[in-house]
């Protein structure tokens, strides 16, 4: 098949706008962890100031932390030569093994 005909068919600007909504849907996504990172950051201040926790900020600080190391890991990786390729492949060999490499905002919800 020609490129011509793709064109006419649609399929470019089908698949053009799926990934837009892709692109669209990640940004979201990182948004909301930088407003959880925020979030947490004020509960560490908060713990800094001598202020008590309760054991549910606790566990926001802990589990946003881990979201953040994950986030920073994958992001390395992703720059990287060939990075794209292989965060794909380590977050499809995570799902295969039930391990979640991926921050918390970038996991399907429930």
């Amino acid at each position: 098949m020609k490129f011509q005909e793709y064109l006419n068919e649609g399929l470019i600007s089908s698949w053009l706008s799926k990934q837009k909504m892709n692109v669209i849907e990640s940004l979201k996504k990182a948004y909301q962890e930088i407003v959880e990172t925020k979030d947490a950051g004020k509960l560490l201040l908060k713990a800094v100031e001598g202020k008590k926790l309760t054991s549910k900020e606790k566990s926001e600080i802990k589990n946003q932390s881990l979201d953040v190391l994950k986030g920073l890991g994958l992001g390395t990786l992703f720059v990287l030569p060939g990075g794209g390729l292989l965060v794909t492949m380590l977050v499809m060999i995570g799902k295969k093994y039930n391990i979640n490499i991926t921050p918390s905002a970038f996991r399907p919800k429930k």
